[in-house]
C-alpha cells in the first residue's frame, strides 16, 4: 500500500467509508451498560483500554482458527479481504503453544 499524497487522505479509503466507529461506539457503550467495562478516556481513533470492539475481533479471528475454522470462512465472517490481514489479527494462545510443543519428538 501506498501512502496518500495528501496528509488528510485516509490510508484504506474503504475501511473509513465504512460506520466502524459507530459499531465500536456501540459496543462500548453495552460493555458500560453491562458493568463489564468503564467509561474511558480515549482521546485517539482507536481505543486501546482493553475490552472493545477491536480486541472483540482479534479473539474472534484467534478462536476461529484455533477451532479449524477453514481460513476463508474466518476472513469472511470477521470482513477481512486478505490472509495477511486475518494473519495480523491471529495470536497464538497459551493453549496452542502446549499443543505444539507438546508434538514434538523428545529428544
Amino acid at each position: 500500500m501506498t501512502r496518500p499524497k495528501e496528509k488528510t487522505a485516509f490510508l484504506h479509503p474503504k475501511a473509513a467509508a465504512r460506520k466502524t466507529n459507530t459499531l465500536s461506539g456501540q459496543f462500548s457503550d453495552l460493555l458500560m451498560r453491562a458493568g463489564i467495562r468503564q467509561k474511558s478516556e480515549s482521546t485517539g481513533p482507536r481505543d486501546h483500554s482493553g475490552l472493545s470492539f477491536h480486541s472483540l475481533r482479534h479473539s474472534s479471528v484467534t478462536l476461529l482458527k484455533e477451532a479449524g475454522i477453514p481460513l476463508a470462512v474466518v476472513m469472511e465472517l470477521i470482513g477481512h479481504e486478505s490472509e495477511a490481514m486475518s494473519q495480523n489479527y491471529t495470536k497464538v494462545g497459551d493453549e496452542a503453544l502446549e499443543k505444539a510443543a507438546a508434538a514434538l519428538p523428545v529428544l
